[in-house]
C-alpha cells in the first residue's frame, strides 16, 4: 500500500530522530522529498546533485542524510538538512500573511 502523495512528489519537514540522544523533542528537523517512481528524472538529477556537491563540501547546499527506497509503501525519499525558515514561516511573519510582488521576485529570482 503507498503512502498519497500531492501528485507523484512531495516536499515536508519531518524529525531525524537518530540526530539527538535526548530524546525526541530534541530531534533534528530535516526536509524529505518524495517521489513515488526512483526513476522519476527529477528524483534522479536530484539525488545525484547532491551526492556530487556533498563529495564537493559545496558550501550553502544541504547535507544529504539518507535517500532511499521504502518497497513496503512504494516511496523513494531524500532526507536532507534544513538550512533555514520554509516560505510558510516567511509568510507567517509577514503583516496580513501576504507576500508583496517585491519579495515574490526577490524568492523567484533565489529559486
Amino acid at each position: 500500500m503507498a503512502i498519497p502523495l500531492a501528485g507523484d512528489r512531495g516536499v515536508y519537514l519531518a524529525r531525524d530522530f537518530r540526530s539527538s540522544s535526548l530524546g525526541c523533542s530534541n530531534a533534528d528537523v530535516v526536509v524529505l522529498k518524495a517521489w513515488t517512481k526512483p526513476d522519476d528524472q527529477e528524483c534522479v538529477s536530484e539525488r545525484a546533485m547532491y551526492q556530487i556537491f556533498q563529495s564537493a563540501s559545496v558550501s550553502g547546499v544541504p547535507k544529504l542524510i539518507q535517500s532511499a527506497q521504502d518497497d513496503k509503501c512504494g516511496i523513494y525519499g531524500i532526507a536532507l538538512q534544513r538550512l533555514g525558515p520554509t516560505i510558510e514561516d516567511l509568510i507567517q511573519a509577514l503583516p496580513g500573511h501576504r507576500l508583496d510582488e517585491k519579495l515574490v521576485l526577490d524568492l523567484a529570482i533565489q529559486m
